[in-house]
């Protein structure tokens, strides 16, 4: 999995090959071993979706295949979304949104589907959310007939809801986050 620190380092190493190890330590406010350890996870998540790493050479410059500009164009804000890859708290708080907003029934498929991870995954942070909303005295329930959906009190529903919006404003491109996984209008949000 990629994490939004490792999203923003590939966002500079891709917008300025030429940047330096000191520039990225200055500008993302980290330091040289927390950058070789996501320097790392993007090359193990680039080997999983079948793509060339991104090398550095002897004097500190980054090597990048110009077919992975095409694949990953992360300048492109329209995008950042759609490629960026959820923590797992993140995950929580998304499916929560989709769950509390939803217009249609929500089915494991469509959750797959949204996040980009795999059935064990969702399954795991669903666990991991149902944990969560003991705090509000709500639970997530499951039917064949009308999928995921929280179940409990109207007022306690709106209380996460609001909880969750905050949080999901604070992630990577937040704003966006919250447009595209939930029903809101963009005059709402």
């Amino acid at each position: 999995m990629i994490d939004e620190r490792s999203m923003k380092l590939l966002q500079e190493i891709l917008n300025n090959q030429n940047t330096t190890l000191s520039v990225l330590e200055s500008k993302l406010g980290i330091n040289r071993r927390q950058i070789n350890y996501s320097f790392e996870k993007i090359n193990n998540w680039l080997s999983s979706l079948d793509q060339t790493k991104i090398e550095r050479t002897k004097t500190g410059n980054f090597i990048v295949s110009s077919s992975l500009k095409h694949i990953l164009p992360i300048d492109n804000d329209d995008n950042d979304v759609e490629i960026y890859i959820f923590s797992e708290n993140e995950r929580i708080a998304v499916i929560l949104l989709m769950l509390l907003s939803r217009d249609e029934e929500l089915s494991l498929i469509h959750l797959v589907s949204a996040l980009g991870v795999g059935k064990n995954t969702v399954l795991r942070t669903i666990k991991a959310a149902q944990y969560e909303l003991e705090k509000y005295q709500l639970k997530i329930i499951y039917s064949r007939q009308s999928g995921y959906r929280i179940q409990g009190k109207e007022f306690d529903k709106r209380r996460l809801l609001i909880t969750v919006i905050q949080s999901i404003v604070s992630f990577y491109k937040g704003e966006k986050v919250l447009l595209q996984y939930s029903s809101f209008k963009d005059r709402e949000v």
